[in-house]
């Protein structure tokens, strides 16, 4: 058996910002990083009797949103919604996975902190944020109205609603 985990976020639709693993539906931390992520079966091996279990209860589980200290879904949803501003002009929406990615891996990297955070996989810091919503079923004009309910940093709960 692995190292037990201090969390288990299980029942989640992960958005993992790794091309090799988008997708998962837990994780698991152990002190400050990321030591698993896959499926909530799989991520049973990780549970300790001092586990913390959190249900995600099918929401976005996804990277912490990188040198945010604002509110970034009103930018996410207007990357989303963006209308040309004059007939005839092309269409520069962006889709959901490339704006997401683009304030979580892409800004990691920008940071020259790709190998360290900005990505949901085992050995990068477990910085994270649970969102109110399956974010990829809500409807784009009301994705603003998202918000989060857990945000992890470094391994550490720093919020919870």
């Amino acid at each position: 058996m692995p190292h037990p985990a201090n969390f288990i976020i299980t029942h989640a639709r992960v958005f993992t910002a790794d091309p090799a693993n988008p997708h998962a539906e837990a994780v698991a931390v152990s002190g400050e990083r990321i030591t698993f992520v896959g499926t909530a079966a799989d991520a049973e091996n990780w549970r300790g009797p001092r586990t913390r279990l959190i249900d995600a209860g099918g929401r976005t589980l996804m990277p912490g949103f990188i040198d945010s200290t604002f509110n970034p879904m009103p930018g996410v949803s207007a990357a989303l919604n963006r209308q040309p501003w004059a007939p005839g002009l092309p269409d520069h929406r962006q889709t959901l996975a490339d704006t997401l990615i683009a304030y979580t891996r892409d800004a990691a990297y920008a940071e020259f902190q790709e190998n360290v955070k900005g990505q949901l996989r085992p050995g990068l810091l477990a910085d994270m944020v649970l969102l109110s919503d399956d974010i990829f079923t809500v409807p784009v004009e009301a994705i603003d109205q998202v918000h989060p309910v857990m945000t992890l940093c470094g391994g550490r709960v720093v919020y919870e609603a």
